[in-house]
């Protein structure tokens, strides 16, 4: 018995077709549908961009008191 991701990996007929590039979606208009109809199930990547900045986590990445009171310490490398 495989697993569902192996199975569902396979393309025996080679219907999969790779593009080049990756898609840049607009996630203010995407659903769940959209998603799945339009990238997961033809195995194509999408970049959302801008969406990493609406996460707390970007403004606390952004503060670099923030990272030092977390980090103590460590060395952190961070572009």
């Amino acid at each position: 018995m495989k697993y569902f991701v192996e199975y569902t990996a396979e393309d025996p007929l080679g219907l999969i077709q790779y593009e080049d590039e990756v898609a840049i979606c607009n996630y203010t208009d995407m659903t769940p549908k959209k998603f799945f109809l339009e990238h997961v199930s033809k195995y194509r990547p999408c970049l959302f961009k801008g969406y990493g900045k609406l996460w707390p986590a970007y403004e606390k990445w952004q503060n670099e008191t923030y990272l030092k009171e977390m980090a103590a310490d460590e060395i952190i490398y961070a572009e």
